[in-house]
């Protein structure tokens, strides 16, 4: 079986990014062998999946990062705004949301994540739901 068979539906440029990150470990644990009770001698534990060592510019390259970008208009009150970015945006406070909301309304537009591509999208269209307008752009 080989990459396309696997992944049928991925364009060669996203196939090319994905050859390019390091491999998983992969950990089959032996549950016959491992017990609950704190007590028993013979319990034991399989060994610790880790995750692959990828420094920040490697995943910045194969992973470019997005703006979402929320614009002004006048039919949202400032908590209309801030209930849907917290709502939506991992992570958003209140009070940051707050600020948001008060940028969008002095300066017309916000920077309220930075995100791949994917999840900024998805940020898009969460916040679109709600009725604010929402554009996303390379960083």
């Amino acid at each position: 079986m080989n990459e396309t068979t696997v992944l049928p539906n991925i364009d060669e440029d996203t196939r090319a990014r994905l050859r390019a990150l390091p491999p998983y470990k992969v950990v089959v644990l032996d549950w016959s062998t491992m017990h609950t009770r704190p007590d028993d001698s013979r319990a034991s534990v399989g060994s610790v999946v880790t995750k692959p060592d990828i420094d920040e510019e490697q995943l910045t390259r194969l992973l470019p990062p997005y703006r979402v970008v929320v614009l002004d208009c006048s039919c949202h009150t400032f908590e209309d705004v801030e209930i849907a970015l917290c709502r939506v945006i991992a992570g958003m406070t209140r009070q940051k949301a707050h600020q948001h909301a008060w940028e969008i309304h002095t300066s017309g537009a916000s920077v309220v994540a930075r995100a791949p591509k994917e999840r900024a999208e998805h940020y898009q269209e969460q916040l679109a739901a709600r009725g604010l307008r929402v554009t996303i752009e390379p960083d």
